[in-house]
């Protein structure tokens, strides 16, 4: 029988250690068994490959970042990466934030501005698919400040389908009315939009968020180039046959 004392003082000591594995950076839903894994657990069991290519993407220069990315690009190709390639997954969400989320910065100055490295991530990100790789395409959406990158961020949410629970047309909604509304118009980030539209009403077979409809209209109204207004109107002729 455990003592009262004890018992307490099991329970602190799993409180203590909860709040240990949180500050190391366990990952959520990063599991074997009932076991949840560290970040370095989770890479200790990985390739020989993506431990390299984790070295890379860790180094301060952009160049190294890029090769990494090359290289995970060539992964994907030769269908070494899934969905479940937690540990690449991981890789791309850091490179996801380079200079967003991850600020290196001398003298003040922002030293790791790489919106090239971000862009590239996002791309790989649609390729490798995922609830993971949704969540972070729709933080790169709303939290990028470069619209090349926001641009492909939303157009790899078009190439997944978007999401089950529609969160993903909400914020392609939500970042597009503030495009549509501003001076801040970009041609290349309207076709984005609308190829991802257009995607994930045929993965839901039309029955995507009002929002959307909306969007394709404003495109159709603004000053925008006249290709761009053509495809806006022709994504809503065809959704009209759905």
């Amino acid at each position: 029988m455990v003592k009262q004392g004890e018992g307490i003082l099991m329970k602190l000591k799993g409180i203590a250690l909860i709040i240990l594995l949180a500050l190391s950076g366990m990952p959520l839903g990063a599991q074997t068994g009932n076991q949840e894994l560290t970040v370095e657990d989770i890479y200790l069991n990985s390739t020989v490959e993506v431990q390299i290519v984790r070295a890379l993407a860790q180094e301060s220069s952009r160049k190294d970042k890029e090769r990494a990315l090359n290289i995970l690009s060539r992964m994907i190709d030769e269908n070494k990466v899934t969905e479940g390639s937690v540990d690449v997954i991981f890789i791309l969400e850091e490179l996801s934030g380079e200079g967003v989320a991850k600020e290196v910065r001398i003298n003040r100055a922002l030293a790791n501005d790489y919106s090239e490295v971000r862009r590239k991530s996002a791309e790989l990100l649609g390729q490798v698919g995922g609830k993971r790789a949704v969540e972070t395409l729709i933080t790169m959406t709303l939290k990028d400040p470069e619209p090349t990158v926001v641009a492909e961020a939303i157009y790899s949410l078009g190439l997944l389908g978007g999401d089950d629970t529609g969160e993903a047309e909400k914020v392609i909604a939500h970042v597009m009315r503030i495009y549509n509304m501003t001076t801040r118009i970009d041609n290349n980030l309207a076709f984005a939009a609308i190829s991802a539209i257009e995607k994930i009403g045929k993965t839901k077979s039309g029955r995507i968020r009002p929002e959307l409809f909306s969007i394709l209209t404003q495109i159709q109204n603004s000053n925008y180039i006249r290709a761009v207004k053509k495809k806006a109107e022709r994504v809503l002729d065809e959704m009209r046959t759905y």
